[in-house]
């Protein structure tokens, strides 16, 4: 009888000692994957799922195990369970399986490449030999290394997305509180000055009637003379139309962009994201700068080389063009922005000085035989009304394909047309009218206080008179957009650059033959921005 009791006391310790294993395992796990949890496979069913998540769950309740984590344990026993009979989480999550088993994939075919024994092996088996591999227990471990890469790279984006959400938010309500404050104390100045109109008007009538002559010594202000053709520093000096035009610049010994048909350059913008997307392009494809554009209507500057691998000391301008032939892509990288100073020309208030660099623009690219421009530029996220989250960050497109701004091949490749752009509406309307050159009538130009509106906000940015100008050229314009907030954008800038990539049929690991690194940061990154997230916050 003492032996059978001690048997029965062996096997509850056994008992006990499992369970308290279990929840520890439990504990350590990656919080990203729910499979993880539920130590099962990527490949199993909704039955299985049940069926593991009842045994699990009777060793790690907390009224059958003693261990003082084991309520802990079985939350986050419960919440894998729940997230897997989500159909939405559950596809989410097979979906990155997918994509690390592409990746994982993409990377043996190219060692393949290399063990000729091991590709005619494989071409023999007819594919078995690679289902076999993929069965072993080495690719397993690499996928779930793979997906646990994937998953904290997703994770981090949405965490970034929704601290911009929150900093947009409190912006806003901050803006809110500012404006309704300013208004305050404008009607309270308002009401003050109704209140003293009857004292003022008094004290001008007596004035009249006194004929208040001025003291003598007393000194009064000369009066302000607006206009004097014989004083050259009261009135502006307008450019004359020889100096308007943009002059290209080339290199000494390089051709003048007249190897390829495609145009991409940015449209400066909050974050400047568009440059951050043409650095990476210039600096992965290896382009080489064949001149630069000189004109009156950008901010001189001057700094040093941005895209060499060691600094050469040569000097970069604002304007510079560059060229990859093996990529049939020409470049043009701006650095500074268009001068503030503009003409009042056609009712041109709104846009000022950048009408007048895009339409020269547009004519030097038309001149140089590009058919096809790509715009790629940022939007403020403060104005994003609908925001999904679901698939990052999402992007999004105006084309001059069709007179609404759609194009069929934007589409298939999952990217929204900017629902803001309409070609009817008076602002746009009034935007070509500027970019094809003709006056319009009085009774059809925007009052001046209308420019502050919604419907005048994206009509007014950079991206908007490149695209009319270049339209009204006849050239094909493609703008890629994404919309962020002021910060570290260079997420924004690889999404940006992968879209251009993937309008033009583009891959960047064929940009420079480094298969390891889709993309080469230029060497002026590399002191402005700090280390990656650490992996073990997730």
């Amino acid at each position: 009888m003492d032996d059978d009791l001690l048997l029965k006391n062996f096997y509850a310790e056994v008992s006990e000692v499992e369970r308290d294993n279990q929840v520890l395992r439990i504990l350590n796990c990656f919080k990203l994957n729910p499979f993880k949890y539920l130590n099962l496979p990527f490949d199993a069913t909704e039955e299985d799922v049940k069926k593991q998540y009842r045994k699990l769950s009777l060793m790690v309740h907390p009224d059958k195990c003693k261990h003082p984590q084991a309520k802990e344990a079985f939350g986050a026993l419960a919440k894998a369970h729940q997230l897997l009979l989500d159909q939405q989480e559950r596809d989410y999550i097979i979906s990155q399986v997918s994509a690390a088993k592409d990746e994982l994939r993409a990377k043996r075919k190219k060692q393949l490449k290399k063990d000729t024994a091991s590709k005619i092996k494989s071409l023999v088996d007819e594919g078995k030999y690679e289902q076999q591999y993929e069965q072993s227990e080495e690719f397993q471990q690499e996928l779930k290394k793979k997906v646990r890469e994937i998953l904290t790279e997703q994770e981090w984006r949405r965490r970034k997305m929704q601290m911009r959400i929150s900093e947009e938010e409190g912006r806003l309500k901050k803006d809110e509180e500012e404006a309704k404050e300013m208004w305050k104390r404008k009607r309270d100045h308002e009401a003050e000055w109704e209140g003293t109109r009857e004292k003022r008007v008094s004290s001008w009538r007596d004035f009249m009637k006194g004929g208040k002559k001025a003291k003598k010594g007393e000194l009064r202000p000369p009066k302000l003379k607006t206009e004097d053709p014989n004083k050259s520093y009261v009135q502006r000096p307008e450019l004359d139309n020889a100096l308007r035009k943009m002059e290209f610049i080339p290199e000494q010994g390089k051709n003048v962009l007249a190897d390829s048909s495609t145009l991409i350059l940015p449209a400066l913008s909050i974050g400047n994201v568009g440059q951050l997307a043409v650095d990476l392009l210039v600096a992965s494809t290896k382009a080489e700068r064949v001149g630069y554009l000189d004109t009156p209507f950008i901010l001189p500057c001057v700094g040093n080389d941005a895209y060499g691998p060691v600094p050469q000391g040569d000097l970069a301008l604002p304007l510079e063009a560059y060229d990859s032939s093996s990529n049939a892509m020409s470049l043009i990288q701006q650095r500074s922005p268009v001068v503030k100073r503009g003409s009042h020309q056609n009712g041109n208030t709104m846009q000022g000085m950048m009408i007048e660099f895009a339409k020269n623009l547009a004519d030097y690219v038309a001149a140089s035989g590009k058919k096809h421009v790509i715009v790629l530029s940022s939007l403020d996220f403060g104005r994003w009304q609908r925001i999904d989250m679901s698939s990052g960050s999402q992007m999004h497109y105006l084309s001059s394909t069709n007179s609404d701004g759609t194009d069929d091949h934007c589409e298939q490749l999952g990217w929204k047309r900017l629902k803001e752009y309409n070609p009817n509406q008076r602002s746009w309307k009034f935007l070509s009218t500027l970019a094809e050159g003709d006056v319009m009538p009085e009774d059809s130009l925007p009052f001046e206080g209308e420019f502050e509106e919604e419907e005048y906000y994206y009509p007014s940015l950079p991206f908007a008179a490149l695209f009319s100008c270049f339209k009204a050229k006849g050239l094909k314009v493609t703008c890629l957009l994404c919309y962020c907030s002021e910060g570290d954008n260079t997420p924004d800038a690889f999404h940006l650059a992968e879209a251009a990539c993937k309008l033009l049929g583009q891959s960047p690991t064929n940009f420079h033959g480094n298969s390891n690194d889709k993309w080469l940061i230029p060497i002026s990154w590399k002191t402005a921005y700090g280390p990656p997230a650490d992996l073990s916050l997730f």
